[in-house]
């Protein structure tokens, strides 16, 4: 069972808090154990902030292996390229295909940035997905969706999406909640894989408090946990006089389910999976966690099955002209055929391989 560190410890000092210098706007406990929370309270008031942002303890091999994967597959120069030569356009996607066989997604905002190069990098298709998937896998995550499931009642969790998150410099408001009126059903783990010299800060806010975001400096293996309501953004920086850059993941569950899948397809601030995926959501639910020992990451057998089909007469022409890269549009018509959800045949092949499944799995 997690360890949930309330705010009256932080206060009575029943547990070892850090520094006002290592935190100076919030209590924090000296140490999380994986899958333990700590409330986060506002140092200057004592007041909770919010009760769905909550600090979270990390498997230490989550970061050191994406720090590996990052270095090894050639995103990390990407990234390098994305702050300092080539940046994306606001509104825009540039896309990458690695020679491991994954695709990448990397877009910025058109309205939060006053100045700076925020970016967000979002696997490109389903087989992307399952590849980052065994990270979490092998990283020991499911101590974590316990957690989560315990903590809020969750029906069934599944690991909805991945994000890097890479920044050199950031100055404005990006105070904002993922999906308002979630009711305890979607969640983000933000959390540092690179800090830099110089200010490195997640905010977090009140409810109603979209102006008053208080700064959580990024710590190694401690993740900031915000629910679909719970106001959040970026701390200001610049990293540019030394050619830094700060990277972060953010980790996306859901527990859908009929009565709120409409919303949470309707979602398009990731590149995957794409708007309107409503049959794929259903597929996934209850996929990483429902119950203790119930559907874990360790134990995955996949998503059910889902009917693939294009929605264009066109899409072979238009993908051997590289439609499926340079048009969302086209790319999201022509789902099958661009490859952004594979086959049930080629799915449960692939994921097999991920698996290291003996035979067939229970899908067929």
């Amino acid at each position: 069972a997690y360890r949930h560190i309330t705010r009256r410890q932080l206060l009575q000092g029943t547990v070892d808090t850090v520094s006002a210098q290592e935190q100076p706007n919030i209590l924090a406990p000296s140490t999380l154990e994986p899958g333990d929370l700590a409330t986060i309270v506002r140092r200057s008031t004592g007041n909770r902030v919010d009760p769905e942002a909550l600090l979270i303890g990390l498997p230490p091999k989550i970061t050191e292996s994406f720090l590996e994967y990052i270095n090894s597959s050639g995103l990390m120069s990407i990234f390098s390229d994305l702050l300092y030569k080539d940046p994306v356009k606001k509104g825009q996607n540039k896309v990458y295909d690695l020679d491991d066989g994954t695709k990448w997604s990397a877009r910025t905002s058109n309205n939060w940035v006053k100045d700076g190069d925020m970016t967000w990098i979002d696997p490109g298709n389903e087989w992307t997905y399952e590849f980052i998937l065994d990270i979490w896998r092998k990283g020991g995550f499911d101590t974590v969706l316990d957690t989560l499931g315990e903590k809020f009642g969750s029906d069934g969790l599944w690991v909805d999406g991945t994000s890097f998150i890479i920044v050199s410099q950031f100055e404005g408001n990006n105070i904002h909640y993922d999906v308002g009126d979630s009711n305890s059903k979607s969640f983000n783990i933000i959390f540092p894989l690179v800090i830099p010299e110089g200010p490195s800060q997640l905010l977090v806010a009140e409810p109603e408090g979209f102006k008053d975001g208080i700064g959580i400096n990024f710590k190694k293996d401690v993740g900031v946990l915000v629910g679909g309501d719970a106001l959040h953004g970026t701390g200001n920086c610049n990293y540019r006089e030394k050619t830094q850059f700060r990277v972060a993941i953010a980790v996306y569950f859901i527990d859908t389910n009929e009565e709120n899948v409409e919303d949470f397809a309707d979602d398009d601030t990731a590149y995957y999976p794409p708007r309107g995926s409503e049959d794929f959501l259903l597929a996934q639910a209850g996929r990483h966690w429902a119950g203790a020992g119930n559907h874990t990451l360790a134990s995955d057998k996949g998503r059910n099955r889902i009917y693939v089909q294009d929605e264009r007469g066109d899409c072979h022409a238009g993908a051997q002209q590289g439609m499926c890269d340079e048009s969302l549009n086209f790319r999201n018509a022509c789902l099958k055929t661009c490859q952004v959800f594979l086959d049930d045949e080629a799915y449960y092949e692939k994921l097999g391989k991920i698996m290291e499944w003996p035979t067939e799995t229970a899908q067929d």
